[in-house]
């Protein structure tokens, strides 16, 4: 089925990258890469949010695992 990001208007069409973000936990975003007409695309990544301050830090999957276990265990 395709993505009805990439059908929608021109800009889904026309676009060389879409990365599409949702928020993983608290403290850390996850990514995913839904096309790159350069290169592969399904490709996940994530990293830190600090939004009082606006800063994104890349992390590894498991360090992103490690803190929503950790915010969900102590409600943070």
């Amino acid at each position: 089925m395709p993505d009805p990001v990439l059908g929608a208007d021109g800009t889904g069409q026309d676009s060389d990258v879409i990365v599409m973000m949702k928020r993983y936990s608290h403290s850390a975003m996850a990514y995913t890469i839904d096309k790159n007409r350069h290169g592969a695309d399904g490709i996940s990544f994530f990293s830190t949010y600090e939004p009082k301050i606006g800063r994104f830090n890349e992390i590894s999957q498991e360090s992103a695992e490690d803190r929503r276990y950790e915010e969900d265990y102590t409600g943070d």
